[in-house]
C-alpha cells in the first residue's frame, strides 16, 4: 500500500520547491481569436478554460504525490550512474513463498485471460474467510462480508468515495498514509486530522477531535500498526475506537495492512474480532507485506455487509476485479503459507534495529518503531526550521540516500522523514555512514 504536504482541510499545502510552478491561467474573455478549428501559431500554448488544470476540481486539490516526487529524484540519479540507497517507498524487496509463485505459473493457462468475476471467485473469498477464522476466530460470510480489492489503497479510496460526500466528515490519523486523508478529500468530505504518535492515545485524541468538526462526522479511520509512525495498538485501544464510533454513529475503517508486523506479538489485533464490531466496522488486509506480494495487487475488505456492498457497487463501475491467476496464487498464500509472515517480521525487526543503531552512530537519534515496516525520524535539529522537503532533497543530492519527506504524510509530519525498511542490513550500514558524513559537513 504508497501526497505531498497535507494541510488542514481547505488549507495551504506545502509543496516541494521544484513544484512551485503556477499553472497557465486561462483567459476569462472568451476563446482565442481565429477561425474555429484553426491551430495556434507554432510554439504558442492553447489558452483554454476547459483545459486549465486549476479548474479540474479534484485533481487541482491534490498536491504532488510524495512517493512519485522522490521516485523522480531516484530515476534521475540512477540514469546518471549514481548509487542510490532507497528507503523512500514501502516496496517489499523479498520474494513471495515458492508455492505462491508456482501457483501463479500453473494458473496462467489457456482460458484464464478473460475478464474475472468482479467480486472475486468464491474459492478466493472462502480462503480469506478461513484465514480470518484461524487468525482471529472471526467467522465471515464469503458471499456478503468479504470483497477482494486491488490492494488496500484502492479498496480504501473507493469505499470512502462510495460512502462520503460534501457535508460529511472523516476522522483520520495525522500524520497518515496519503489515501487515508485524500480518499476523503476526493469524496468531497471534510477531513479532520487526529494526532497519532508514540506516547499518545489515538482514541482519546479522536474524542477531542469530534468536538471540533464542522460537518457531520460519518467515518473514523484507524491504521495499526501505523504507517508512517510505527505505533501499535492493543485490543483496548481498538475497543475505545469502536465505542467512540458507536456513540457518534460512525463507521470504523481499520487498515490492517501490517497485521504481521507488530514486533511485540505474533499478529496485530483485529478490530473485527471485537464483540459487535461488524455492526459498523470494516477491516482491510493486504498480501503485499505479509507475503511479499506487492506487485500482485491483492487485498480484502471484510466486515459490515452494507459497507462491503457499497464498495462492491462502486467497484463494479470502475474495474473488473482481480486477474484469475493472481486469485489462484492468493488462495495458496492464505491457505498454505501461515509460517511465512514470521520470517518477514523477523527481517523487518532486524532492519529497524540496524537502522536505529546506524543513525544513532551518525549522531541522529530515532526511536525504534513498535511495528510496521517504517522508521519515523524527527529531523536533525540543524534542519528543523528548513522542513522535511528541503532536508530530504539535500540528503539525497549529497548521499544518494532517499527518504520520504514527512510533509507528504500531512499536518504534523513536516518535522520528520520516513525510512522504509526495504534495504538489507549491509546497505543500511553503508547508508548510515553516508548520513554521518552529511551531518558532519552541515
Amino acid at each position: 500500500m504508497e501526497g505531498s504536504g497535507m494541510g488542514g482541510a481547505g488549507g495551504e499545502r506545502p509543496t516541494p520547491p521544484e513544484d512551485r510552478r503556477q499553472p497557465v491561467r486561462s483567459s476569462r474573455r472568451g476563446p482565442p481569436r481565429g477561425p474555429v478549428g484553426s491551430a495556434p501559431p507554432e510554439g504558442r500554448a492553447v489558452r483554454s478554460e476547459t483545459l486549465d488544470p486549476s479548474r479540474w476540481r479534484r485533481a487541482s486539490r491534490l498536491p504532488p504525490y510524495v512517493f512519485a516526487e522522490v521516485a523522480g529524484w531516484r530515476a534521475e540519479a540512477l540514469a546518471a550512474g549514481r548509487t542510490v540507497f532507497d528507503f523512500s517507498l514501502g516496496n517489499p524487496d523479498g520474494e513471495p513463498p515458492e508455492a505462491v509463485v508456482r501457483a501463479l505459473r500453473e494458473a496462467a493457462r489457456p482460458g484464464q485471460f478473460r475478464y474475472p468475476q468482479a467480486n472475486g471467485g468464491r474459492e478466493l473469498r472462502e480462503a480469506m474467510a478461513r484465514w480470518y477464522g484461524r487468525r482471529y476466530g472471526v467467522e465471515l460470510d464469503p458471499e456478503t462480508e468479504i470483497l477482494p480489492v486491488l490492494g488496500a489503497k484502492e479498496g480504501i479510496g473507493h469505499l470512502l468515495l462510495a460512502t462520503l460526500g460534501p457535508g460529511d466528515a472523516l476522522l483520520t490519523p495525522s500524520p497518515s498514509y496519503p489515501i487515508h486523508r485524500f480518499g476523503g478529500e476526493m469524496a468531497g468530505a471534510e477531513v479532520v486530522g487526529v494526532a497519532i504518535g508514540p506516547g499518545q492515545s489515538y482514541a482519546a485524541n479522536v474524542r477531542r477531535a469530534l468536538e471540533r468538526t464542522r460537518s457531520r462526522p460519518r467515518g473514523l479511520l484507524a491504521c495499526f500498526p501505523h504507517n508512517p509512525t510505527g505505533v501499535t495498538a492493543g485490543e483496548g485501544e481498538l475497543a475505545d475506537l469502536l465505542s467512540a464510533a458507536r456513540e457518534h454513529d460512525l463507521f470504523l475503517l481499520h487498515d490492517l495492512a501490517y497485521a504481521d508486523l507488530d514486533f511485540a506479538r505474533e499478529r496485530a489485533p483485529s478490530a473485527l474480532a471485537l464483540p459487535g464490531a461488524r455492526e459498523r466496522t470494516v477491516e482491510y488486509f493486504s498480501l503485499s507485506k505479509s507475503y511479499q506480494m506487492a506487485g500482485f495487487r491483492c487485498g480484502f475488505c471484510c466486515g459490515n455487509r452494507d459497507l462491503v456492498a457499497a464498495l462492491a457497487r462502486i467497484k463494479s463501475y470502475l474495474d473488473y476485479g482481480m486477474f484469475n491467476p493472481v486469485q489462484a496464487a492468493a488462495r495458496v498464500a492464505l491457505d498454505e503459507c501461515d509460517d511465512f509472515p514470521a520470517t518477514v517480521r523477523a527481517r523487518m525487526h532486524a532492519r529497524a534495529r540496524a537502522l536505529c543503531e546506524g543513525l544513532s552512530g551518525a549522531g541522529w537519534s530515532a526511536p525504534m518503531p513498535r511495528g510496521s515496516m517504517f522508521l519515523w525520524a524527527r529531523l536533525p535539529p540543524a534542519w528543523a526550521s528548513r522542513g522535511s522537503w528541503a532536508f530530504s532533497r539535500a540528503l539525497f543530492d549529497a548521499t544518494g540516500v532517499a527518504v520520504s519527506p514527512g510533509a507528504g504524510f500531512g499536518e504534523g509530519g513536516d518535522g520528520f522523514v520516513r525510512f522504509a525498511l526495504v534495504e538489507p542490513e549491509e546497505r543500511i550500514a553503508r547508508a548510515c555512514q553516508a548520513v554521518a558524513a552529511f551531518l558532519r559537513e552541515r
